[in-house]
């Protein structure tokens, strides 16, 4: 019900499907077009929310093991160019199946290109 109708067929994603990938979609989506933070339910916060979140950044987060963005909290400003490209990049993988998707990647690789890492510094 928060997705406005034109914009519920982008992903082609079941909310009903037994994976995490409706909700991966939603959260991007959500941050994208409305801005603020996300926290799964499973996060307990033991200071301030201000102290985890950047006011000067376009998206904040954590990096737990210094190789991967977690999802379960983003702060993110409205219309965010990395949360937008990050949503983009979703929509073009997310229904491959495994062997495109590694043809994908290792075609990005080929072309030097890393869609989110450039952007990953200015986080």
């Amino acid at each position: 019900e928060h997705v406005p109708e034109p914009d519920r067929g982008l992903c082609n994603i079941s909310p009903a499907e037994p994976s995490n990938r409706f909700a991966d979609w939603l959260r991007l989506y959500l941050l994208q077009r409305n801005g603020g933070v996300w926290m799964d339910a499973s996060i307990v916060l033991t200071a301030p929310l201000d102290r985890s979140v950047s006011a000067s950044a376009d998206v904040s987060g954590f990096c737990i093991d210094g190789m991967s963005f977690e999802t379960s909290f983003i702060a993110a400003a409205v219309g965010s160019p990395i949360v937008k490209a990050w949503r983009a990049e979703m929509e073009k993988i997310v229904n491959m199946d495994d062997d495109a998707f590694r043809r994908y990647l290792f075609d990005q690789k080929l072309a030097g290109i890393e869609p989110l890492n450039g952007c990953w510094r200015d986080c």
